[in-house]
């Protein structure tokens, strides 16, 4: 999967060291018609003195954009990358079983995500956060 994420990057980011420090966001906005799937920029802090820090490698990640490819093609030509980005957007079990199937990698982590959607303390642990945000 990492591999897939070259594809991704500049050819001449593929080969060089990255920084130490990285960064990656997941956006979830849906409101959004994103063209593209991630981005990537670097960001650099000055210490006190003025001078320039170790760059931050930043990578933000549209999850819509992968939801979109998965819903919209035939699963089983997309690459592992693809699917399991786009599997943080699927909304049923349906869905995430659809898009797991046929791949060994993401039928484990579909039964992974299906047992936690069954264990108690973790639905109470979801719900006690989920009222927590709701009350901010």
């Amino acid at each position: 999967m990492c591999k897939d994420i070259n594809k991704f990057l500049n050819e001449s980011d593929v080969n060089k060291n990255i920084s130490s420090k990285i960064k990656i966001f997941f956006n979830f906005d849906e409101t959004k018609n994103f063209d593209y799937g991630m981005e990537k920029y670097k960001s650099y802090n000055k210490n006190k003195k003025g001078d320039l820090l170790e760059p931050t490698e930043i990578i933000k990640i549209n999850v819509p954009y992968f939801y979109n490819i998965c819903k919209n093609n035939d699963v089983d030509k997309l690459d592992s990358l693809t699917k399991f980005i786009g599997l943080f957007g699927v909304k049923t079990r349906e869905e995430a079983k659809r898009l797991c199937e046929g791949d060994e990698c993401m039928e484990e982590i579909y039964k992974k995500i299906d047992e936690l959607n069954e264990d108690e303390e973790m639905i109470k642990a979801y719900n006690e956060r989920m009222c927590k945000e709701k009350n901010k």
